[in-house]
């Protein structure tokens, strides 16, 4: 369903782009653009953001299932061996311009993203061995949109679509994993509100939750976090997929925290907190 629901979106990109015009399948007429609210100068402590409500770890399609079978043979090419060059060496290839540069290269990297997912589905085997797999992929699919929105091969919405792909894919591959009694989160479809209370990592909230929860999901708005989880201990910075899908909608042009995440006895693997700097080339 994740695949469908994904190539679903890409194929609505296509279409709103107009790219399927020349075949007799337009949008319609938009009556005017979104704006975004303002962008914050810099990060505030005390700004307030108003957005879009943030779905995750869902992903929106634009299409049924029916409708974008319909037109996928129209958006094939932009699927093509782009997303075989993109697996093995990122994003810094040239993209195959079938229906646009932009759209190859969101369907290059949704590609790149099902393919490593598929893998991680297949090596899972508990739920310390699924969740280290969850973090890694997490971290490459974060790392692959953000170095193809910096050099402008793909815009803000598409890098959105392509994050919340991401964290979907964490909740598809821990779920089936999580120990009885330790699924408080529901497969990240019930997170416990943020901040947690308390250490937010216990009961019922095993190590899956509490690390898609908390670590990956991040939070709804900015916050001083410690060195130790990625922060300097000094500025608020948004953290996070709920972070980063806020300051994208904002426009970009800041730094956004990706928490640490503590390992355990049970095999639970310790990864580094990090920053990642969302600035497009020329801004």
């Amino acid at each position: 369903m994740l695949e469908l629901a994904l190539v679903a979106g890409l194929i609505y990109l296509v279409y709103s782009s107009g790219a399927f015009a020349p075949f007799g399948i337009s949008p319609p007429p938009q009556s005017g653009s979104v704006a975004p609210t303002v962008t914050p100068q810099g990060l505030q402590s005390n700004v307030s953001l108003v957005a879009p409500p943030v779905s995750l770890p869902g992903v929106t399609a634009g299409f049924t299932a029916g409708q974008g079978e319909q037109i996928a043979v129209g958006a094939a090419g932009a699927i093509g061996s782009s997303a075989k060059v993109l697996g093995a060496i990122g994003v810094g290839a040239n993209f195959v311009p079938v229906v646009g540069t932009a759209v190859a290269a969101v369907a290059a990297i949704a590609s790149a993203l099902l393919a490593g997912h598929a893998t991680r589905l297949k090596q899972a085997t508990d739920e310390n061995s699924a969740m280290n797999l969850g973090v890694v992929g997490y971290d490459e699919g974060m790392q692959t949109i953000n170095a193809a929105y910096n050099n402008r091969q793909i815009d803000g919405p598409s890098a959105i679509q392509l994050v919340q792909s991401v964290m979907a894919m964490y909740w598809q591959e821990v779920t089936p994993h999580i120990q009885p009694g330790r699924n408080g989160c529901s497969g990240g479809a019930a997170c416990p509100p943020w901040p947690a209370t308390g250490n937010g990592c216990s009961g019922d909230i095993g190590a899956a939750c509490c690390v898609g929860c908390y670590d990956l999901a991040g939070g709804p708005s900015t916050a001083v976090l410690p060195v130790s989880s990625g922060g300097d201990g000094v500025n608020p910075y948004y953290y996070g997929a709920q972070g980063t899908i806020l300051a994208l909608q904002h426009g970009g042009n800041l730094q956004v925290v990706y928490q640490s995440v503590v390992g355990s006895k049970y095999g639970g693997k310790a990864r580094a907190g990090y920053r990642l700097s969302w600035v497009q080339a020329g801004a």
